[in-house]
């Protein structure tokens, strides 16, 4: 898996084949000082955790009142390479 965006370098993991739930999870993380919160932006980690399931179920752990999510979520999904 690469996990990359316009702003980082690129990061390589390899996960291994089989089927998983996926835990994502956006954490706040203190500002520091160059940080000017006024432009709406907050410094925030990123976390991925893969858990081997048989049967992936698709739900979303916590959310604020403005996520309006799907009746059904897709589980169908391609290799991007």
């Amino acid at each position: 898996m690469t996990v990359c965006s316009v702003m980082t370098d690129e990061y390589v993991f390899p996960v291994p084949k089989g089927s998983y739930e996926l835990l994502f999870e956006a954490i706040l993380i203190e500002p520091g000082e160059d940080d000017d919160p006024s432009n709406g932006l907050f410094p925030v980690r990123y976390e991925l955790t893969f858990i081997n399931a048989e049967n992936p179920y698709p739900r979303i752990l916590k959310a604020d009142k403005e996520l309006i999510p799907p009746q059904e979520f897709l589980m169908h999904a391609e290799p991007a390479i």
